[in-house]
């Protein structure tokens, strides 16, 4: 990624060159990172391997492997490695899912997470992986039901517990139930629900940006024109004015 110093824009590069022959993972050399670090880049990990799952366009069936071996080691090890930064098993299970993500998203992309958090980040100065994790479950559910079955399976591969009261695991029912785990863990990493860095002022430009990063590039599961990208945009603006209240009152 490059920034553009007086826009604050950031833009992406790519090339064959730039792609690496080994990646050494070595899980001692990130003991001292600090837990806000561990959170926020383990959240970006597990933004890689669900927006190139749900993408699924470019996906062979390697890129899906990718992308599950990742969201279940995260959903494993990341809390663990937050809590515990010295726990060197749960350090390479998130450098693993770390790589794995990473092998995943490089055919199969990211998505609008990363396009409106590229112009936030780029725009306020705000680390990448915090913006990842903030946004990552709010545009997951503005899907809507383009993604059920998709994040039904990563609710399956994680084997996580479905709350089914009435005995029908739908797909839609397993959805939720990951966001839902998405949704707590961030809060258990210590990361807010909504952004509240945006400035009213900047939400055109934040819509012009992330339009022309994601469209027609990204193979989303649903596009977005502009309209309802600034909709989305506002709709985390008003939800982090909530949640300012809440915290004031």
């Amino acid at each position: 990624m490059i920034t553009e110093v007086q826009t604050h824009h950031k833009a992406s590069i790519n090339d064959l060159q730039l792609m690496p022959r080994f990646a050494v993972l070595d899980p001692c050399l990130t003991v001292g990172l600090p837990p806000q670090v561990t959170a926020q880049t383990g959240m970006d990990a597990l933004c890689h391997a669900v927006e190139a799952y749900t993408n699924d366009t470019y996906n062979s069936d390697f890129e899906r492997l990718m992308c599950s071996k990742a969201v279940r080691l995260i959903h494993e090890s990341l809390l663990t490695a937050y809590e515990d930064g010295t726990n060197l098993q749960a350090r390479q299970d998130m450098q693993e899912a770390a790589f794995h993500a990473g092998r995943a998203f490089t055919r199969g992309s990211v998505g609008y997470v990363h396009a409106i958090g590229h112009a936030l980040s780029g725009l306020y100065g705000v680390p990448h992986g915090l913006v990842m994790a903030i946004l990552l479950p709010h545009v997951m559910r503005a899907y809507g039901s383009s993604v059920y079955d998709k994040l039904a399976d990563l609710c399956d591969i994680c084997a996580m517990e479905v709350d089914t009261p009435d005995g029908m695991i739908s797909a839609e029912v397993r959805a939720e139930t990951f966001l839902q785990w998405m949704e707590e863990l961030k809060e258990k990493l210590g990361i807010p629900k909504y952004p509240d860095m945006i400035r009213e002022e900047d939400v055109n430009q934040i819509v012009k940006w992330a339009q022309k990063e994601a469209n027609p590039v990204y193979p989303v599961p649903e596009i977005w024109d502009a309209q309802e990208m600034k909709e989305f945009v506002l709709a985390m603006m008003e939800g982090a004015r909530l949640e300012g209240a809440e915290k004031n009152e």
